[in-house]
């Protein structure tokens, strides 16, 4: 694997591992990193694609281990520790359980068009809208 560019050994040899302080950065994509180490593991699950970490229940890979645990608790056990507090939601994970709150009890509408005042709650329901609105501001 040595000849391909995007090798472990070629990046880390090979580039200038540009430094912000203590902080390493990718030079295929520009992330910064704190270690060396978390460089080392973003080159080979990001750009090499290496995925060690197999579910045996159903066959899906992961590039970390604490990924593979997160599927077999969300998707195989079912677990949805994230419970709502205000209804009878439970996530898989804090973020969904976040995102369900804003959306949904904090009527949160972050998608908005540009031709108009409509605001909405998912991209997919202002893209419908778009699909009609003939605000006379319109912008495309």
């Amino acid at each position: 694997m040595h000849s391909n560019k995007h090798s472990l050994s070629y990046l880390l040899n090979n580039t200038s591992s540009s430094s912000q302080g203590s902080r390493t950065k990718c030079d295929v994509c520009g992330h910064v990193f704190a270690q060396t180490a978390d460089l080392r593991k973003h080159i080979r699950t990001v750009h090499n694609g290496e995925r060690p970490f197999k579910c045996d229940q159903c066959g899906k890979a992961f590039g970390e281990k604490g990924n593979l645990h997160k599927h077999r608790r969300s998707v195989h056990l079912n677990e949805r520790p994230f419970k709502c507090t205000v209804c009878p939601s439970a996530f898989a994970f804090k973020d969904g359980l976040a995102r369900h709150v804003k959306l949904v009890h904090d009527n949160l509408r972050p998608f908005k068009c540009e031709r108009c005042d409509a605001a909405y709650k998912q991209v997919a329901q202002l893209r419908k809208h778009k699909q009609s609105c003939g605000a006379s501001s319109s912008r495309r």
